[in-house]
């Protein structure tokens, strides 16, 4: 193999410091954003508010219905024992949100996905986006944004894993790919 001249390496070396390091501050940016939005997060589980309060499920094809957000993940569990349980909070105002329907529904096909939108309106009203959209996500409606607060989150969408002992994690705030909720399911399998 010929070896590079110098001046060569000596580029290369330059491009690598120059760009490099302006990756590494847009990535700690980012990583603070993060941090910021999520530093209210409540980890250690479902909060205990969910516990008896009952949501209006809308499911394609189905009558909305009352659940418990608890007897909800044991069905999707029971359906689905192998794979874990996304949960997405998203509003039907969210720009974001809309950018991401595609992957969501991708994602759907393959896992157990348990939508929340937040801020929306009544079930009427999300029934009518969900349609609108062509969504055939198991949706469940806050019109009051009581998801958000309860869980110390600042903004939709946010998206995270419900493990088998009912805790949250891997979440997000923000713009997140398919590949991105995937790898957060995946990791959730192997941990």
């Amino acid at each position: 193999m010929p070896a590079l001249p110098v001046s060569a390496l000596r580029r290369l070396v330059n491009y690598g410091l120059r760009y490099g390091s302006s990756l590494g501050i847009f990535l700690f940016v980012l990583i603070g954003i993060h941090l910021w939005q999520t530093k209210d997060f409540q980890s250690n589980g479902l909060p205990a508010a969910f516990a008896q309060t009952e949501f209006v499920l809308l499911e394609p094809n189905e009558q909305a219905r009352t659940v418990l957000i608890k007897d909800l993940i044991a069905e999707l569990r029971a359906e689905n024992p192998s794979r874990p349980v996304a949960l997405y909070l998203w509003a039907e105002w969210c720009s974001i949100c809309k950018i991401q329907e595609s992957s969501l529904q991708s994602l759907h096909q393959d896992h157990s996905v348990v939508s929340v939108a937040v801020q929306s309106g009544g079930p009427e009203r999300v029934s009518q986006v969900l349609k609108d959209r062509s969504l055939s996500l198991r949706t469940l409606v806050d019109p009051s944004g009581q998801w958000l607060s309860e869980l110390g989150l600042r903004a939709v969408p946010s998206f995270m894993v419900i493990t088998e002992r009912n805790e949250l994690d891997w979440v997000t705030v923000g713009y997140t790919t398919e590949i991105g909720m995937r790898l957060r399911l995946w990791l959730d399998q192997i941990f």
